[in-house]
């Protein structure tokens, strides 16, 4: 069948959107799916790449996956904003669609514009140990896309309408809530979100037609008072935490006003957020190296003093628990080689911990042994030494273990995954070299 008069043929269309997806990858990197509207108006994938050869694999099945719905999703909230989507987290599968996986992702989505509106869009990943996506690499991606877009014939279906793009007129303030780096999140009476601008839902990790219709309290610590109708005459302001779904946690800078109408009755709430995770893990640090100075020094003194070990030990348990803010700490040593006594513990099932443990040579506490550093581990169910029964039972995803000595270890517990700081880190080191120097002598040879 011929291409229509004025149409870009559609082997010429497929090298563009693929010569696009290679130059995507190549600037920012690791992977790349192109997708255009199809006469459903659905977002049908027409070209992949990355910068690997050998994944390359797990991208191709995306070329024949059913087609997103341009309505919903990250890569709907692209189309209907008609502005791209920067995510510091995101699993592939949101990113890119089904089959892609779950694995999480820095990721950025790009509209594809056309004279009659967006009429696809460019999603590209890449590892999450990467820094996020800059709006440097944002606005280089935007003049690729635009340079590709002759080629890619891009139409908007008939059945959507036209979305004229103003050449040259100011944002309207709709559009000037979406671009704004502050979100904008409205409430009503009954607590239900009936508007979140976009800043609003990349902070929270979600879209915003996920965000619509929820209460503040599915995604915040607590929601501000004036949500339930307290009508401050003066602005509420707090911090909140927020937990995304890929369990990373941010902070919101929140100011709510009560939203009143033109006869004083009370409408709902309109929150300002902004996100301020980096002054408040600035603040986590400083109050971190505070306490664990403080409680540094209270077990150094105690050791000078020549108190007993009894003693230290437990100063030593309640000092990590308290600066690490968790409830499983524990203080060990191997008796025999593989074969561990516990011999002060907080958080353990006392039959538990009470005998003694014989455990494999892979296992996190015989491994901390070998190290002098502490070592870390983030998450057991990705480590190569997976967690044990003791472990387990207890609800514990991530740890820390601090060598004492030859032959003890110090180790501490988390019940989520987590990634300890370096200031942590060294406090548990710092500790472990407090009790070394008053641990008695080896309990058997060591090779």
């Amino acid at each position: 069948m011929k291409a229509a008069a004025g149409a870009v043929p559609r082997s010429a269309i497929s090298e563009a959107a693929a010569s696009l997806a290679r130059d995507v990858v190549d600037v920012v990197g690791d992977a790349c799916v192109v997708r255009v509207m199809n006469g459903k108006g659905e977002l049908a994938a027409i070209a992949v790449d990355h910068r690997d050869p050998r994944q390359l694999w797990t991208l191709r099945p995306l070329l024949d996956a059913a087609p997103l719905d341009a309505r919903d999703g990250w890569s709907g909230q692209a189309v209907r904003k008609n502005t791209p989507v920067r995510l510091d987290s995101v699993s592939w599968d949101e990113l890119a669609g089904a089959p892609a996986g779950r694995e999480l992702r820095r990721g950025m989505i790009v509209p594809l514009r056309s004279a009659s509106g967006v009429a696809g869009v460019l999603a590209v990943g890449r590892s999450i140990s990467e820094p996020p996506y800059s709006l440097g690499e944002q606005l280089h991606v935007e003049r690729l896309a635009a340079g590709a877009s002759p080629q890619l014939d891009l139409r908007v279906p008939s059945h959507r309408g036209p979305q004229p793009v103003p050449a040259v007129a100011p944002p309207s303030p709709q559009r000037m809530l979406e671009l704004s780096a502050s979100g904008v999140w409205v409430t009503d009476r009954k607590g239900r979100t009936v508007f979140a601008s976009q800043a609003v839902s990349e902070l929270l990790g979600v879209p915003v037609s996920d965000v619509e219709g929820q209460p503040m309290a599915a995604f915040l610590d607590e929601e501000p008072q004036t949500v339930y109708g307290a009508l401050h005459r003066d602005t509420e302001e707090a911090d909140h935490e927020i937990v995304r779904p890929d369990g990373s946690r941010r902070w919101a800078a929140i100011s709510s006003t009560p939203w009143l109408d033109d006869e004083g009755q009370w409408c709902g709430t309109v929150n300002a957020v902004t996100d301020v995770t980096e002054r408040k893990s600035a603040q986590v640090r400083l109050r971190l190296l505070a306490d664990a100075q403080h409680q540094l020094a209270q077990l150094a003194a105690a050791a000078a003093r020549g108190d007993e070990l009894e003693a230290l030990l437990e100063l030593a348990v309640n000092a990590v628990a308290q600066v690490l803010a968790v409830e499983h700490v524990g203080i060990g040593e191997f008796v025999a080689p593989g074969r561990i006594q516990a011999i002060r513990w907080m958080g353990w099932d006392d039959d538990a911990v009470a005998s003694e443990l014989e455990l494999p040579r892979w296992r996190s506490t015989v491994r901390a042994l070998e190290f002098d550093e502490p070592l870390v581990v983030r998450d057991y169910e990705e480590e190569p030494f997976r967690a044990g029964a003791l472990l387990e039972s207890h609800g514990l995803r991530s740890g820390i273990y601090g060598r004492i000595g030859a032959q003890g270890v110090l180790c501490a517990h988390a019940t989520e995954a987590r990634d300890f700081s370096p200031e942590e880190i060294r406090f548990v080191q710092d500790v472990a070299s407090v009790l070394a120097a008053r641990w008695p002598e080896p309990a058997y040879a060591v090779a």
